[in-house]
C-alpha cells in the first residue's frame, strides 16, 4: 500500500480477474480504499500491540493485518470474528503458521483490549495527535498547522477522510443538464445540480456511472467539480488554439473543447503514449474532433504562439486525498524538491510558448503552497511581461483568494482540493 500503484488501477485489475457480485465488489472496494484511508491509525494500533518492528514484516502478511484491523476499528458491518479468521486463514496461506499466529494475537488484542489503542493514548502533542487521530503524515499536519491553526487543520483533515461520491460534467453539445438528470435516475443514479457549475452534476451516492448508458455515449465526462474553474478560466472561444502541456487522461482539454462549441484548435500532449490512448478514447467517446492528441514532452512542444496554454502541473497531489488516499502515504516532504523543479522547468516553457496578449492558466490539485502561490510568485517576478489576471469574484465567489487566483479545499467547497491562476502575456 505504500508503493507506487495508484489503488485505482490495482483494485480495478484485480476486481477484473475475479467474478465477485455487486455486494463482494462493493466490499473489496471499501476494505482497500478504507484501510488505505485510516492507514496512519492502523499502523498506530498494530504497533502499539505489535512486539516487532512493522518495516521488518513481510509486505503481504502486514497489508493482510492492516485491513483486518481496518474492519474491527471502524467496520460495523462485519463481524470482528469474522474479520480474524479471514485475516488469520489468509496469513496462513501467505506465510504459514507463524505469520498466522501473529496476525491472530494482533487482531485479538484489538478486540480484547481495545482501551490500549484507544484515542487517549496519542500523547500530549496536539499536533501529533491530530496526526494519528485523522490519519495523515506528521510533516503534512504540521505544514497546515503553521498555516492555518489547529482547528483549520482538523477541518482539513476530516475533509480529506470523507468518502467521495462521482462529480459529472455534462456535454452539453449531446445533451442538457436536466435530459442527463432524469436518464442517470432511469438507470438508477440518483444526482444534485451543483451549485458551482451549470454543466455539472453531482451523484448523490458512489456508484458504476462509467457503466451506464449516457455515459457510454459520451453524455457526461466524470470529473471534479474543481476543474470547471480552470474551464473558466481559459474560456476557450471558438477559432482559438488552446496548448495542454500536461493533458492525460484529457479531462480539462475535452471540457474546453466543449467549451468552444468543438470550434476550437486544441493540442493535447503528455509524454506517454499508454495515457496519450486515454486523451483519444475520451475525446471520441464525447464525440470530439478539434482535440489533437500528441505524445511529446512538455518542455520542447511542437506548438508555437497558441492563443492559451494550461499547464496543470504534475504535482504531490495532496488536495485529492479524498478520492485517492494512498498518496499521503506514497509522497513525503522528500519529493517535493522534484517536484517544484519540474513545475518550474514547464512554466518556463509555457511563458515562450504564447502570443502577446495570450492567457496561461497553472493548475494543480495540491494544497502545498509551495506548488500553488508560491509557485506563480516567483515566475512572475521572473517575468515582467506577465500579469495575473484576478478571477472574478462574481463568478467564481469564495474559491477567488485576495491574490486574484482560485483555490478550492475540501473542508470549505466540498471539492477536492485545488488552484489556479491566470496570466497575461503583456509583451
Amino acid at each position: 500500500m505504500r508503493d507506487e500503484a495508484f489503488a485505482d488501477a490495482a483494485l480495478d485489475s484485480a476486481l477484473k480477474k475475479n467474478g465477485l457480485s455487486p455486494a463482494d465488489r462493493a466490499l473489496a472496494t471499501e476494505l482497500v480504499y478504507g484501510t488505505l484511508r485510516w492507514l496512519g491509525r492502523i499502523d498506530w494500533a498494530f504497533q502499539a500491540l505489535y512486539r516487532g518492528k512493522l518495516t521488518a514484516m513481510p509486505g503481504r502478511i502486514r497489508r493482510i493485518a492492516e485491513v483486518g484491523l481496518y474492519q474491527i476499528l471502524f467496520l460495523d458491518k462485519v463481524p470482528s470474528y469474522a474479520a480474524v479468521n479471514e485475516a488469520v486463514e489468509a496469513a496462513k496461506q501467505a506465510g504459514g503458521d507463524h505469520w498466522a499466529g501473529v496476525v491472530n494475537a494482533v487482531l485479538r488484542n484489538v478486540i480484547r483490549h481495545p482501551e490500549r489503542v484507544a484515542p487517549s493514548r496519542f500523547g500530549s502533542d496536539p499536533v501529533y495527535d491530530l496526526s494519528i487521530r485523522s490519519s495523515h503524515p506528521l510533516w503534512l499536519v504540521q505544514k497546515w498547522v503553521e498555516r492555518f491553526g489547529l482547528e483549520r487543520a482538523a477541518s482539513i483533515c476530516a475533509a480529506g477522510n470523507a468518502v467521495p461520491v462521482p462529480d459529472l460534467r455534462v456535454n452539453l453539445l449531446k445533451t442538457d443538464r436536466d435530459t442527463l438528470k432524469q436518464a442517470l435516475l432511469d438507470e438508477g443514479i440518483p444526482t444534485r445540480e451543483s451549485r458551482w457549475h451549470r454543466q455539472f452534476l453531482v451523484a448523490e451516492e458512489s456508484g458504476a456511472v462509467i457503466r451506464t448508458e449516457s455515459f457510454t455515449k459520451g453524455w457526461f465526462t466524470v470529473q471534479d467539480e474543481s476543474a470547471g474553474f480552470v474551464t473558466g478560466l481559459l474560456n476557450l472561444e471558438k477559432g482559438e488554439m488552446l496548448l495542454d502541456l500536461c493533458a492525460a487522461p484529457g479531462g480539462k482539454a475535452t471540457a474546453s473543447a466543449e467549451h468552444a462549441k468543438d470550434g476550437a484548435i486544441v493540442v493535447a500532449m503528455d509524454r506517454h503514449v499508454h495515457r496519450i490512448r486515454r486523451i483519444v478514447e475520451n475525446r471520441d467517446r464525447l464525440g470530439l474532433r478539434s482535440i489533437h492528441a500528441v505524445a511529446g514532452d512538455g518542455t520542447r512542444p511542437p506548438v508555437r504562439l497558441a492563443d492559451k496554454v494550461l499547464l496543470d502541473a504534475p504535482c504531490s497531489g495532496m488536495g485529492i486525498l479524498r478520492k485517492r488516499p494512498e498518496i499521503k502515504w506514497m509522497r513525503g516532504p522528500e519529493a517535493l524538491p522534484g517536484l517544484i523543479g519540474l513545475q518550474s522547468g514547464l512554466l518556463e516553457a509555457a511563458a515562450g510558448l504564447l502570443k502577446p496578449g495570450g492567457l496561461l492558466v497553472y493548475s494543480t490539485c495540491t494544497l502545498l503552497e509551495e506548488e500553488n502561490g508560491g509557485m506563480v510568485s516567483g515566475f512572475l517576478n521572473r517575468h515582467s511581461e506577465f500579469k495575473i489576471e484576478p478571477a472574478s469574484r462574481a463568478e467564481f465567489g469564495n474559491a477567488v483568494t485576495g491574490a486574484g487566483w482560485i483555490e478550492t479545499w475540501p473542508d470549505l467547497h466540498g471539492m477536492d482540493g485545488s488552484f489556479a491562476a491566470v496570466m497575461k502575456k503583456t509583451g
